[in-house]
């Protein structure tokens, strides 16, 4: 028998007697991408430092490798650790032996589900409602176009894609949850305003697969991606853009790996299409006189390695004063809204948001501008819950604002808890 300590729960001092019925020693290789890399851990603690829900875990990221290492399977599985993963990737840029620490964390939500069948059941909810409505909000699909509200022609011209040069692909929360209904509303303006020939994919549109990917459901995912690059293919469409950093990511990078041999058209983020269009055509918007912030989307930053487009789109416009936070760019902190944490804890997610806002009040900004629209959605809503007036805009929104000469809402921001 030998002994191995560890924290648990409320990180109190956890010992265990282990005996040899307790260790799995190939439960490394299972769920490791790379089980050399898990097994040469340090026990440095980086990847502890900067998870940003590592004080809401029963084990730390450093602990539950070592829990790995050793081969306590149970405890490892039957615990909140990886399900509170953000999938955020700031552990996997700091760890200084490259472990894939958000990797590991997937797999490890994956066999928790597969083999014992454990899984929350709000997650559960949320995998079942993608099976039967295939969006996130749960909702008939055809409320998909409930963005469209307001604009002249109605929901009409996009009710079905038709042929096109420019696939819009909207995303779920832009499409269904009314905070973000200007991220949509806002990027279709701009594409139209550079005269392209326009799409979306309609009610034919699904969701691109994320939240299942972040729980593990890998076969459920490959049938929404099938589904939607049908749908994208029959529009002949030679561009595919998208205004969400989780969309962009997914069908940039994992649709490839999901659907081995497809043929896809250039995937890109709206931030990087706008900025090549706008100094092709000469685009200048009109002044903004307002104070504000960019917060990196961890999807779209450390994982796409877009820093620089948005900020230079922000620098299109005149009179706009950017200033940085504390954390930005590859250090840039979660806003909570990844990896499905607001629906398992909407707790944590609430107090990584709280963080957020706060850097921004620190960084005197009046607003936060992003680039994906959970973040807008996530940050707008924790602004609303602590009381602060901080507004939060997507990059398109406030571009369009520029372009059209409809001033937005940037008042000087209030931070009650300061």
């Amino acid at each position: 028998m030998s002994r191995v300590c560890g924290r648990g729960g409320g990180m109190a001092l956890k010992t265990f007697d282990l005996t040899r019925e307790m260790l799995d020693h190939a439960f490394a290789d299972r769920v490791a991408p790379d089980k050399e890399r898990l097994l040469s851990c340090i026990q440095c603690g980086s990847c502890t430092a900067s998870c940003p829900t590592a004080y809401a875990m029963d084990y730390t990221p450093r602990q539950l490798w070592r829990l790995i290492q050793v081969g306590l399977r149970e405890e490892v599985l039957l615990s909140n650790s990886f399900w509170l993963c953000t999938a955020c990737y700031a552990c996997n840029t700091r760890c200084p032996r490259g472990i894939p620490t958000m990797e590991t964390m997937l797999e490890l939500k994956a066999l928790a589900a597969r083999e014992r069948e454990v899984m929350p059941p709000s997650l559960q909810e949320l995998c079942l409602s993608l099976s039967q409505t295939h969006n996130v909000a749960g909702e008939d699909n055809a409320l998909r176009l409930s963005w469209t509200l307001g604009f002249p022609e109605g929901e009409n011209e996009f009710r079905k894609p038709r042929p096109a040069e420019v696939v819009y692909f909207v995303g779920c929360y832009a499409a269904f949850f009314p905070l973000a209904y200007g991220v949509a509303r806002s990027t279709v303006q701009l594409l139209r305003s550079l005269g392209l020939s326009l799409t979306t994919l309609g009610t034919e549109e699904w969701c691109c697969g994320y939240p299942l990917l972040t729980v593990g459901r890998r076969e459920e995912a490959v049938a929404l991606a099938r589904h939607n690059l049908e749908a994208l293919e029959r529009t002949g469409a030679s561009r595919l853009v998208t205004a969400c950093a989780h969309c962009y990511r997914v069908w940039q990078e994992l649709y490839p790996i999901l659907l081995p041999g497809c043929s896809l058209p250039p995937i890109e983020h709206v931030s990087t299409f706008l900025l090549r269009e706008f100094a092709r055509q000469g685009v200048v918007p009109s002044p903004v006189e307002a104070v504000v912030t960019y917060h990196d989307p961890c999807d779209l930053g450390r994982q796409a390695g877009l820093y620089d487009p948005p900020r230079q789109l922000l620098g299109t416009i005149p009179d706009l004063k950017v200033v940085e936070m504390a954390n930005h760019g590859e250090g840039a902190i979660c806003c909570g809204g990844g990896g499905n944490l607001p629906r398992l804890r909407d707790d944590v997610a609430m107090e990584l948001g709280r963080r957020r806002l706060a850097q921004a009040v620190d960084a005197r900004a009046h607003a936060i501008i992003t680039a994906c629209q959970l973040c807008r959605h996530t940050l707008s809503r924790t602004a609303r819950r602590w009381g602060a007036r901080l507004q939060v805009y997507d990059l398109v929104e406030l571009l369009w604002s520029a372009l059209s000469r409809q001033p937005l809402d940037i008042p000087e921001a209030r931070w009650p808890l300061a």
